[in-house]
């Protein structure tokens, strides 16, 4: 289990940087309570996505009733969700208690590629520090906007591009140079990664992926986060905060639930859409009064 505590680190900080370089998100959070736990959920699926085409395919996974995904347990091992080529669903108290819910909900595993994310490991943050943790990602993801460019003209270019390996390596450069210093930048060129967009997402060890609403996170004994990676600028996060000692079966159930959430399971396409429109709005207003201040100069390249 890896922990973020204190004032965090430069480098936390600079690898957030780096992940949230072509996949920052503001959609509007998930919240419900279970005996044991307050959880938060940013589903990837609700965020404004600079890929059209995947915004759209998404979109239509959750039409279908078709659920797909896969859990991080282990630096090299992981939990399938549904099934996926050449491997079924993993037999798993907690993919079994998934399916059981979605099932629930009229919805069903499948094998699709379409909308299929992945839960990522937990990380425990300190309910000290979680209100620093929300501040860095509201800030964050503001520099995304800053460094990605114009929003209403963002679609266009990166379907001009196809694969906008400058945009996002610039970006990606950018951030990770003004939050973490020069050593950062220069491990994220190290890594292979840069230079397309669609490997952004696969950076491990990422606390922060999404803008989180206000917490009284001092009346919880715990808190952990995982993020939800996806493509297309489509990322999402799980926060889990315990009111009690955590033990396998709460966080059973507050893990279980909080996945079906993340699948659209527990939404309607039309809620979706709404939330990807404030997404877009929000984003083009902190573009708009960047340049109104005169920090932001055109479309980016």
């Amino acid at each position: 289990m890896r922990e973020v505590s204190g004032l965090f680190p430069t480098a936390a900080v600079a690898v957030a940087a780096f992940a949230l370089g072509a996949n920052g998100v503001r959609a509007a959070p998930v919240e419900f309570d279970t005996e044991a736990a307050h959880v938060i959920v940013v589903r990837p699926v609700d965020s404004w996505s600079w890929d059209q085409s995947r915004a759209e395919e998404t979109l239509d996974v959750v039409r279908s009733k078709k659920a797909n995904y896969w859990v991080s347990t282990a630096k090299y091992a992981s939990l399938n969700g549904g099934p996926v080529l050449w491997h079924s669903m993993s037999e798993d108290p907690l993919t079994n208690a998934v399916k059981e819910r979605l099932g629930s909900l009229g919805f069903q595993v499948a094998r699709t590629e379409d909308y299929r994310f992945r839960v990522e490991m937990p990380i425990e943050v300190a309910p000290s520090e979680f209100e620093v943790l929300r501040a860095h990602e509201e800030e964050l993801l503001q520099d995304v906007v800053f460094e990605m460019g114009d929003p209403s003209t963002l679609q266009a270019r990166v379907t001009h591009h196809k694969v906008v390996g400058t945009l996002v390596s610039l970006a990606t450069l950018g951030l990770v140079a003004k939050l973490g210093g020069g050593t950062a930048a220069g491990g994220v060129v190290n890594s292979g990664i840069v230079g397309d967009i669609y490997q952004v997402n696969q950076v491990d060890d990422v606390p922060v992926a999404a803008r989180l609403p206000d917490l009284d996170a001092t009346s919880f004994s715990r808190i952990e986060t995982r993020r939800l990676a996806f493509f297309g600028g489509m990322v999402g996060q799980i926060v889990i905060a315990y009111r009690e000692a955590k033990t396998p079966e709460n966080e059973l159930e507050a893990l279980s639930r909080a996945i079906v959430s993340a699948t659209g399971a527990d939404t309607t396409p039309e809620a979706i859409g709404a939330a990807r429109a404030e997404d877009l709005a929000w984003r083009q207003a902190q573009w708009d009064a960047c340049v109104a201040a005169q920090k932001c100069e055109g479309e980016k390249p």
